[in-house]
């Protein structure tokens, strides 16, 4: 197992998003952070990922967190391991 796989694995979608401050609702859905003023939340968040339905965007944790602070996936692997405490 890769530590791409082994993050990914153990990283829940719900203590990704809340590292930067987002919460699903009831209906797993977040205001997209990747376009514009999202007035409807337009994110689906899944148990292996996230999809926007309003922009496109999609990807896993990994993708996530490399996209929203501008890094590598593989320091975003990194820091999701260390921030999560996922022992990888």
């Amino acid at each position: 197992m890769t530590v791409f796989e082994a993050v990914k694995d153990r990283a829940d979608p719900a203590d990704v998003l809340a590292l930067y401050g987002l919460h699903p609702d009831k209906a797993n859905m977040i205001s997209c952070p990747f376009h514009g003023k999202d007035e409807h939340p337009s994110m689906r968040v899944y148990k292996d990922g996230f999809y926007c339905f309003a922009c496109g965007w999609h990807g896993d944790t990994i993708a996530l967190a490399a996209q929203m602070d501008g890094i590598t996936p593989f320091e975003a692997a990194k820091k999701l391991n260390e921030a999560l405490h996922l022992g990888v």
